[in-house]
């Protein structure tokens, strides 16, 4: 079999979530022998191709638009809502992707992320002898330009405002193309589904991977750190306002003073960072380490009592979570979006309301104050990150992949598939 995965980053630094994902899911597949093909964008006007260190080819281009995707926020208002409109359905991505198609002649068309691509991708791969098309959402980009459902434009999306009818409209009738249809969690699905998309594909629900095999996960140290005298918490992610980081430095801050042993360590970097440095620059114990990856990410992880998620928005999934799990951390996170169904309150972790400091420190003092449970939490959550091992989750996508293979464009959904790729994920 031969995949061609599209997705409009690769680059697991700027890409975010959906690009380790689909990175994961290209190792998952070379290591079972399955040969893959990507394609992303990038910020230059020729065509590239390049092979990876894992041996994985490369394909690179620039969709013609006004700029390209990851230049938006430099942009003025009136140039956005005219590449919103061209990345509706962008001609020179239907060129583009045609010529791709039929040069590396996939069995599967597996495409991750559109945005800058435009649902052209499908159209591409629908003219071209009827391969199958597989479509992961990783956000809300299908029914909001945004990809999230926060702020006006979020609202709006919600609530089918006529402005957006259209922007949803159109994507809907082009996802009649896609034979098959994943989400992270069901929470996405129902969102996504629940405004019309996908009515012609098959549904599964598989959940990312933490990108480990089960044999390095059982290599993996577990338990609680070797020093007792202090409680380390960690924060993986962006900083951004919507993440919830300025809520985890507020709870953290009001406890200071009553649990001296409290430490918060916070990994990552966005928007809000100068303004968090500055604000609590003279806050003891609250150390912003930047951009982390590899060595010193595992470090952070495994040196860590607890993995916070405080995200006061509708995330889809959660990484860092299973991230945390993989070294037998439990995780304190938002009662929001798809992230309770990744969460076994009081046995792999604790759920808070979002964007309220008050409710997060009270699960941060009962976590402190349990050490016992904490060491029964630790070996729930590393039973629990099987569940999301680079085998489970490569299987649950070769079983999408064979229901796109064994039916054409239009096949009806069904419950049945939907159960079946779906790893061990508890709701």
């Amino acid at each position: 079999m031969k995949v061609l995965l599209v997705s409009y980053l690769m680059d697991v630094r700027v890409g975010g979530g959906a690009a380790i994902a689909a990175m994961h899911l290209a190792q998952g597949l070379t290591r079972q022998g399955i040969e893959v093909v990507a394609v992303t964008t990038h910020d230059k006007p020729e065509p590239q191709v390049a092979t990876g260190d894992d041996g994985i080819k490369i394909y690179s281009f620039r969709p013609r638009n006004l700029y390209w995707v990851k230049n938006k926020d430099a942009q003025p208002i009136w140039k956005r809502v005219i590449w919103q409109t061209i990345d509706i359905w962008n001609p020179s991505t239907f060129r583009m992707m045609r010529r791709l198609i039929r040069q590396e002649q996939p069995d599967v068309i597996h495409v991750h992320k559109l945005r800058g691509i435009s649902p052209a991708v499908w159209s591409a791969a629908a003219a071209e002898d009827s391969r199958p098309i597989i479509q992961t959402c990783h956000d809300y980009e299908l029914i909001s330009p945004e990809g999230l459902l926060q702020s006006t434009i979020g609202r709006m999306a919600q609530r089918r405002h006529w402005a957006l009818r259209p922007y949803q409209m159109m994507r809907a009738r082009y996802s009649r193309q896609v034979n098959v249809a994943t989400f992270p969690s069901r929470f996405n699905q129902q969102i996504i589904t629940g405004m019309g998309f996908f009515d012609r594909a098959r549904q599964f629900v598989v959940p990312n991977t933490h990108g480990l095999s089960t044999r390095e996960l059982d290599s993996l140290p577990v338990g609680l750190p070797a020093d007792s005298a202090s409680f380390r918490l960690l924060y993986l992610g962006r900083l951004e306002r919507e993440k919830g980081i300025d809520v985890l430095c507020q709870a953290f801050a009001g406890l200071m003073s009553e649990m001296p042993q409290l430490h918060l360590d916070i990994a990552g970097t966005g928007t809000s960072e100068a303004a968090l440095r500055a604000t609590y620059a003279g806050v003891p114990r609250m150390r912003f380490h930047g951009y982390v990856s590899g060595a010193e990410k595992d470090r952070l992880i495994s040196q860590s009592d607890a993995l916070v998620m405080p995200s006061i928005v509708h995330e889809v999934f959660g990484i860092s979570i299973i991230e945390a799990y993989a070294y037998g951390k439990p995780v304190i996170a938002a009662n929001i979006g798809g992230m309770p169904e990744l969460i076994i309150e009081g046995e792999t972790g604790f759920l808070v309301e979002p964007g309220q400091v008050e409710s997060l420190q009270q699960k941060i003092r009962q976590m402190v104050a349990e050490p016992e449970k904490r060491s029964r939490m630790s070996w729930a959550c590393r039973e629990k990150a099987r569940s999301y091992s680079l085998e489970a989750v490569t299987s649950a996508y070769l079983t999408a992949y064979e229901a796109g293979l064994g039916s054409g464009v239009g096949s009806q959904f069904a419950d049945g598939p939907t159960q079946q790729a779906q790893p061990d994920v508890r709701i």
